[in-house]
């Protein structure tokens, strides 16, 4: 019988429903000839959410969480060791980006041959917003030395982060998406679900209450739809440390009756069916996860033309994408879609199955192993 290499995934910051939890449970393979994967946590999670989700478990053979504060950082790194250690893996693959050269070098220092820094979002502005320069100078630094490999989730994401510096060895591989093929909810029924009106006009966005989503431009949207569509509802889906400013805001501008805050989903395919056009003003995205589910139930989509986004908008919606500050023209792309009819763009998502998705992660894999 064949052995199978390990792989170590490394990450910080997990959620299932957050970018980087997407990406795991949706494009490692459940079932694989080659390779076993395991999953070390060194950051804010919900551990417990993980390990009781019956996909997790087909996807990991362990999880080992040692998140702990910050001030405890030294720990962590020997606790960090010690898992590299015992599990002896033949890959890494650090879900850090740049701030992953330290966990780079320690795993280079456990003789492991393979080191993958992946970066799933962000850009070089946004790290220095976490970061004070001279660190990031020498973490770039630091990384381009140690890790072997450089991945990617999209070709945007890698211009964005690439711009300034140049590395070898490079690849994207993008998250997988379900495709529903056929089990789509219908809108009434959605809607019902929702309490929400049949003849309602509604609008939505799915993603995190940060600012990088934008939310305040969203409302400010909003602001102006109502000016000409009273009939209309706005949908937000998702949580975050900015939801009690929008709240806020959206009280302020007197919009309450019409903006629902539907907090964190575990139905986000039956929100999506609930709406006529998503809406998705994101300052930047390495890809952009929620506008592909849009897609899969149907909806027209209206986004910022930002790097990385682009490449996961079907070419029949590429002319609702907007400057990230132009209120006006989305307004008016909103409006016009209104009476859209639903369509799927099946060709253009299947390149994002989860089929799709593992099948260019294990090739990825193997090309990184031959380094």
């Amino acid at each position: 019988m064949k052995t199978k290499r390990t792989i170590l995934h490394i990450t910080t910051n997990y959620t299932q429903n957050g970018g980087i939890g997407h990406w795991l449970l949706n494009t490692i393979p459940a079932k694989s000839q080659n390779y076993s994967h395991s999953l070390c946590i060194i950051g804010r999670s919900r551990a417990d959410e993980l390990k009781d989700s019956p996909k997790s478990r087909l996807k990991f053979e362990k999880i080992i969480d040692i998140s702990m504060p910050f001030v405890l950082w030294p720990l962590q790194m020997f606790k960090l060791i010690i898992v590299v250690l015992k599990i002896r893996p033949k890959l890494v693959i650090i879900h850090q980006g740049w701030l992953g050269a330290i966990t780079a070098l320690l795993c280079a220092l456990c003789l492991v041959r393979t080191r993958i820094l992946y970066f799933h979002t962000g850009d070089w502005d946004h790290a220095r917003g976490v970061i004070k320069d001279h660190v990031a100078l020498v973490l770039v630094g630091l990384g381009k030395v140690i890790a072997t490999d450089f991945w990617f989730a999209s070709e945007g994401c890698k211009e964005k982060w690439l711009k300034k510096t140049e590395v070898s060895r490079v690849a994207v591989v993008q998250t997988g998406i379900e495709l529903l093929k056929g089990a789509v909810i219908e809108k009434s029924v959605a809607r019902r679900k929702l309490g929400l009106s049949d003849n309602a006009f509604v609008i939505g966005h799915v993603g995190r209450f940060t600012e990088p989503k934008n939310h305040e431009f969203i409302i400010a949207v909003m602001h102006e739809i109502l000016k000409k569509e009273a009939n209309c509802i706005l949908l937000l889906v998702g949580d975050g440390p900015l939801r009690e400013n929008i709240n806020n805001k959206a009280r302020q501008l007197g919009l309450l009756n019409n903006v629902i805050f539907l907090g964190t989903r575990t139905d986000v395919f039956a929100c999506l069916s609930a709406m006529d056009v998503f809406i998705f003003p994101s300052h930047y995205e390495s890809l952009g996860i929620s506008v592909l589910e849009a897609q899969v139930v149907g909806l027209p989509v209206v986004t910022s033309n930002v790097p990385g986004l682009s490449e996961a908008i079907a070419p029949c919606w590429s002319q609702f994408s907007h400057s990230v500050d132009d209120v006006e023209s989305f307004v008016s792309s909103v409006l016009s879609l209104k009476t859209t009819e639903r369509y799927i763009p099946t060709a253009f998502l299947e390149k994002f199955s989860t089929e799709t998705a593992s099948a260019n992660f294990e090739a990825k894999l193997l090309w990184a192993e031959s380094n």
